[in-house]
């Protein structure tokens, strides 16, 4: 899996501003449950700078994440666990004036048996909310498809 994961990251297409790609791997090994982790898990930075380094710290020390975590600054979740609790994409953009990093976050899923699981997340970050990631969405589903994995 994460050969398949450092493939989709190292084609991603980033589109000139500074931004990061990471994968928060699913380590449940319920079919509904998820515990997340980040640790020792692909990313990739695009034009990287102190935001984004900080944000990279700050989700490697939540450590594992699991369903109904409240974490060390208060969150109820990461946001990463909002697409692993609803099993689909989330973004944060510019629409929100509280929200001083953009970010979309798409569950990873493969067939096993029939049933559909959760491999884990991809979170785009951008030091800049964007007004939509529909096209990074396209983007990461595409190569999701590539490796034979689903969003």
């Amino acid at each position: 899996m994460q050969a398949k994961i450092e493939n989709i990251m190292n084609h991603f297409v980033f589109e000139g501003i500074p931004a990061s790609l990471q994968y928060w791997k699913n380590t449940s090994v319920g079919y509904y449950e998820w515990s997340l982790s980040v640790a020792g898990q692909p990313s990739l930075s695009y034009n990287d700078n102190e935001g984004l380094k900080l944000y990279r710290k700050t989700c490697l020390s939540y450590g594992e994440v699991r369903n109904g975590d409240v974490l060390p600054d208060g969150q109820p979740d990461c946001f990463a666990g909002l697409a692993a609790e609803t099993r689909v994409k989330h973004e944060r953009t510019n629409s929100d004036p509280t929200q001083f990093l953009g970010q979309l976050v798409v569950p990873v899923f493969r067939y096993r048996g029939g049933q559909k699981v959760l491999e884990g997340v991809i979170e785009l970050v951008t030091f800049y909310p964007k007004r939509s990631y529909a096209s990074e969405f396209n983007q990461i589903k595409g190569l999701l498809q590539a490796e034979n994995l689903h969003s």
